[in-house]
């Protein structure tokens, strides 16, 4: 599925919030714990919930949709992979841009391995790397 205006729209629209609920818990935890600087990326949170819907379903998958503020998963994913990889995180220095690194990692206990719907989902959807 191609991301349409509508849907880049709605899921930006529920990125920021993401953004700003997320800037809320974590201002109000560094203020109880004495003031201290805080350092959070939200386009990261954001992808690693977009790459935990991809085997998701039912109420599960209807609870990450809420969280990130998107109508699916569909919309989600082509969101994530042609408005954050393709585009914000796409290779400018050929024109002069910039080159930006973007490392996002997940770990898992070996012991308990991806199941296969997420970890078959995740390299199509994106041109995220699984080394397992």
């Amino acid at each position: 599925m191609a991301a349409n205006g509508a849907t880049i729209a709605s899921c930006q629209s529920g990125q920021t919030a993401l953004a700003a609920r997320l800037l809320d818990r974590f201002a109000t935890s560094a203020a109880a714990a004495g003031g201290r600087n805080l350092v959070f990326s939200p386009l990261s949170i954001h992808v690693a919930v977009a790459l935990m819907s991809g085997g998701a379903s039912g109420d599960t998958l209807a609870e990450i949709l809420a969280f990130a503020g998107a109508p699916t998963r569909e919309e989600l994913t082509a969101f994530v992979r042609e408005s954050v990889i393709d585009r914000v995180l796409v290779d400018q220095s050929g024109a002069g841009g910039p080159t930006v690194a973007f490392a996002c990692g997940a770990w898992t206990d070996w012991r308990r391995p991806l199941e296969p719907a997420y970890r078959d989902t995740i390299p199509k959807e994106s041109r995220i790397q699984i080394n397992a």
